[in-house]
């Protein structure tokens, strides 16, 4: 457990967070976070803040995929019952 002081910065406040708790919760600078408080037990939750882009970077994990031949299809690409004029 590490325990740290509350201190004035300015006009605001602030703890500081040792270099080797943020680099395990890959959390770096500039990234944004989102912080959540417990009135019930005062507790605060700190955590990196996903910007609700799931497929973000993706483009980068699939070319990583191709690039190490491991992009093959899961599913055939034409099914024998496929019918091309339209009808059903």
């Amino acid at each position: 457990m590490l325990h740290t002081k509350c201190r004035e910065i300015g006009t605001s406040r602030g703890i500081i967070i040792p270099r080797h708790i943020l680099e395990e919760a890959h959390i770096s600078v500039n990234d944004t976070l989102e912080i959540d408080f417990c009135a019930e037990d005062s507790t605060i939750k700190i955590k990196k803040y996903s910007s609700n882009k799931p497929r973000q970077n993706w483009d980068l994990a699939f070319k990583k995929l191709h690039e190490a031949n491991e992009d093959e299809l899961l599913i055939p690409d034409i099914f024998e019952n496929e019918n091309f004029d339209g009808t059903i």
